[in-house]
């Protein structure tokens, strides 16, 4: 456990990881957008560094015949948002990918799962509704809850997820109590999904 803050120290990697990689794309996600610097950046953050890593790393466990992949999706590859469709196009990809890998693990101890969080409360989030809290001159908090209620009134938790919320999914997903999960698209949107 960390002591600073009782967060368990993988907790606190992957929660890193994870803002870090949503703070980074930030540019545009409008599809029709012409840049295609942006569009290459979805690509290569969601899709390819998955597929490079998967890639590096998958031959040397199917061999020991034991470890774990987890990739880091998003709801939106199974909710498609119109007005993120780079993002949206790029983390069904890597749901895909993750599936097919999971096929060639048959008969061993590797698995490959795939995470969905929802709305996550990232440094790129925080600005996001500070800054339409200023622009609707409310309290971050009233921002919050008129964005869940205008565009995402079918989540169940109605907050955003604390990254240690989907950083806590991927260690069990790492454990051993996981074994038997693979090939999986683990949920962790907070009910916003509506289909089973």
């Amino acid at each position: 456990m960390d002591g600073n803050n009782s967060m368990p120290h993988g907790v606190k990697t992957v929660y890193r990881v994870h803002a870090s990689i949503s703070h980074t794309l930030s540019c545009c996600t409008c599809i029709c957008c012409t840049c295609i610097r942006c569009t290459c950046r979805y690509f290569d953050v969601n899709f390819f560094s998955s597929m490079r890593l998967s890639r590096h790393w998958l031959q040397g466990m199917l061999q020991r015949k034991q470890g774990r992949i987890i990739m880091i999706s998003s709801e939106a590859g199974v909710r498609i948002i119109p007005d993120m469709l780079h993002y949206s196009i790029t983390k069904q990809m890597q749901i895909g990918l993750g599936h097919g890998l999971a096929q060639l693990t048959k008969g061993t101890g590797v698995t490959v799962n795939t995470i969905l969080p929802g709305p996550t409360w990232t440094e790129g989030v925080q600005g996001y509704i500070e800054g339409l809290a200023k622009k609707e001159g409310t309290s971050i908090e009233e921002a919050t809850t008129n964005y869940f209620k205008q565009r995402e009134p079918t989540s169940l938790i109605q907050r955003f997820i604390k990254p240690e919320e989907v950083a806590a999914t991927a260690l069990f997903l790492a454990s051993e109590g996981a074994a038997a999960i693979n090939g999986a698209a683990v949920r962790c949107e907070g009910g916003l999904v509506a289909h089973v």
